[in-house]
């Protein structure tokens, strides 16, 4: 997840933000600081979520 959106989806958007923005090194750092914390965020708040919530006990019922 940090290195596909955070990373890979910075690098991807770079080209339209160059264009928009009109200067290719404030898009590049734009984009890339931008999604990355963000994506580790999410990416933790994802982790303890699967970790602490009964997925497995509310699966369970959902079969029955």
């Amino acid at each position: 997840e940090i290195i596909g959106t955070g990373l890979l989806g910075g690098l991807i958007a770079y080209p339209v933000a160059a264009f928009v923005l009109d200067s290719k090194a404030v898009a590049l750092w734009f984009f890339i600081v931008a999604f990355l914390p963000n994506t580790c965020l999410g990416a933790a708040c994802g982790a303890l979520l699967y970790r602490f919530l009964p997925i497995r006990k509310l699966a369970g019922q959902l079969e029955k």
